[in-house]
């Protein structure tokens, strides 16, 4: 079980890959399962607030921000192997604490230990695909995981509103209960799966070096230092910030997409939103799950990068033109193929920049700013949506320009 990837190349990392693959997958379903109930829970059933709502929502994010770097690090010292199982284990255990909460305050440690695990989990799994990737197919590898993501993200919240729509009568009392306690048997159940079958992918004299290079170092330094550390590689404080910008403009549209659906075209609503998501995330899938593939070996990782840029300038600037469903609908393929394209390879050439040492650190960093965009894009998109409805797409459509623009100037081969 504790096997290197080494021993059987082929073999081990075809099945690594598989098995990363169905871990963040099954992860991400559990996660995506009780995303329909969450409001439903804290406003209707716990009486809380929509600003109690918000820091439920906003906890995860800020927990995943301040452990990723922490998760990371750990990794490079001891394997990516032991944080993943963590990771995964401990997500169980979250999902069940969120089933049998009963106030505001349980609420907010269930997502608070969500965010905690999840941040151990997920930047582990990148860097452990960098570590079996060669360069020349690693965006693709990263774009598997973003169609982990897609999945999860696609079924799970049909998975949740199915349980709470077709539950028993008599058993009404478990509307919020039953998701939650399902989200944590598939979470024990891929933690159980990956012990008997997930190798480590960092050789053990990398986790020595590492060890060794830290003593040397006598580093216990604090983690603005550790930061900065990676910040002093070649282009990684540019592609971070551009992961993070992105991010952030994404979740800013995410937030408000709803509101700005139902303002023009009364087909949407909280029944049918649902549709117009599900279509962005089949697109990711698959950009994700194949069509990278294809781009990146025709143009390269940095042109695949300006070409997300372009598809989300786009689909940007026409969403403020939409005047009906179908238009709508059609404007969000660009934004769904842009984003496609842009996390997977920001996170690859992000890796491509980092030292195998380091790695999981680097990738723990990323994930951070990330997060913290998570955090910060709903804020901004409500924001601006309050002062005018179509003003969140002005403003991401600009941004996205000169960063575009930054990139074909700064983001060059080493």
């Amino acid at each position: 079980m504790q096997e290197n990837l080494d021993h059987h190349p082929v073999q081990n990392e075809h099945r690594g890959l598989m098995l990363v693959f169905f871990a963040v997958f099954i992860d991400l379903l559990g996660f995506g399962i009780i995303i329909p109930i969450l409001p439903y829970f804290v406003v209707d059933t716990l009486h809380g607030s929509d600003l109690q709502y918000g820091m439920i929502l906003a906890i995860y994010s800020l927990t995943q921000f301040v452990f990723s770097p922490f998760w990371g690090r750990l990794s490079d010292k001891i394997g990516r192997r032991p944080v993943i199982l963590v990771g995964l284990f401990g997500s169980s255990i979250s999902f069940f604490v969120f089933g049998i909460s009963q106030s505001i305050p349980e609420l907010f440690f269930a997502r608070f230990l969500a965010g905690f695990f999840t941040s151990a989990s997920l930047p582990t799994a990148r860097a452990f695909i960098a570590d079996i990737s060669p360069p020349e197919k690693r965006t693709a590898r990263m774009g598997m995981i973003g169609a982990a993501f897609g999945l999860g993200f696609t079924f799970g919240p049909a998975i949740g509103s199915f349980m709470a729509n077709f539950l028993v009568p008599g058993f009404e009392k478990y509307i919020y209960a039953a998701p939650s306690f399902l989200s944590s048997l598939l979470a024990l159940f891929n933690f159980i799966f990956a012990y008997f079958n997930l190798p480590e992918s960092l050789p053990a004299d990398l986790r020595l070096e590492k060890s060794l290079r830290k003593l040397e170092l006598k580093e216990l330094e604090p983690s603005r230092n550790r930061i900065k550390y990676i910040f002093s590689f070649p282009q990684v404080f540019l592609l971070v910030s551009l992961f993070t910008l992105t991010t952030m403009l994404f979740s800013a549209f995410e937030a408000m997409f709803a509101l700005y659906a139902s303002e023009i075209d009364s087909f949407f609503n909280e029944k049918t939103i649902g549709y117009a998501f599900a279509l962005i995330g089949i697109v990711v899938i698959f950009v994700q799950g194949g069509f990278i593939r294809v781009v990146v070996d025709k143009i390269g990782n940095e042109n695949t990068v300006l070409l997300g840029f372009l598809f989300n300038i786009i689909g940007f600037l026409l969403l403020p033109f939409a005047t009906n469903r179908y238009l709508l609908l059609i404007f969000l393929i660009p934004v769904g193929i842009g984003q496609g394209l842009l996390t997977p390879t920001l996170n690859s050439l992000v890796s491509l920049r980092i030292p195998k040492e380091d790695m999981g650190e680097g990738m723990g960093v990323n994930s951070g700013g990330g997060a913290i965009a998570r955090v910060v894009g709903p804020l901004l998109g409500a924001w601006l949506f309050a002062i005018d409805i179509r003003l969140p797409f002005y403003v991401a459509s600009v941004t996205l320009i000169v960063l575009a623009f930054i990139s074909a100037v700064k983001l060059k081969k080493p």
